[in-house]
């Protein structure tokens, strides 16, 4: 019974020692990724699925209280909003988004879903003077 005991202390002492080092060496990317990178991949876009997701019902909306877009924007940054893109094709797809930086730039919600759910969370896009797609990212306001 004494060799069973120390077995499982020796497979313990491995396992910890071995999460140690991940945490140590990993941990800030794995974070990152959990928190950051995560909640933006996973649901492929469509424009129902995106509209359903902007409505309210009474003084509730799906975007104040969870994140039903987020999962959207990996797929739109890489089929749908690439370079180049006209500003016109965005907002027959999206809508209209609320005016960013310098004009230049708009902004989509898509929910509060980076972190810790608490910081809502945008789609931002910016247009070059040609009003094409110049870059696509999200940022947490």
């Amino acid at each position: 019974m004494f060799d069973a005991f120390t077995k499982l202390g020796k497979w313990l002492f491995i396992a910890i020692w071995l999460t140690i080092v991940i945490a140590v060496f990993f941990g800030e990317s794995i974070t990152k990724f959990v928190l950051h990178e995560m909640p933006f991949m996973g649901t492929t876009f469509t424009k129902a699925a995106w509209e359903q997701a902007g409505q309210c019902s009474g003084k509730a909306c799906a975007l104040d209280m969870s994140c039903p877009r987020g999962g959207m924007f990996r797929d739109l940054q890489r089929h749908h909003l690439v370079a180049g893109t006209r500003r016109t094709m965005v907002e027959q797809m999206l809508g209209k988004g609320k005016k960013g930086s310098g004009g230049r730039c708009a902004l989509y919600p898509l929910g509060m879903c980076s972190g810790f759910g608490i910081d809502m969370d945008y789609l931002h896009i910016c247009y070059g003077h040609d009003d094409r797609i110049a870059s696509v990212s999200h940022h947490q306001n």
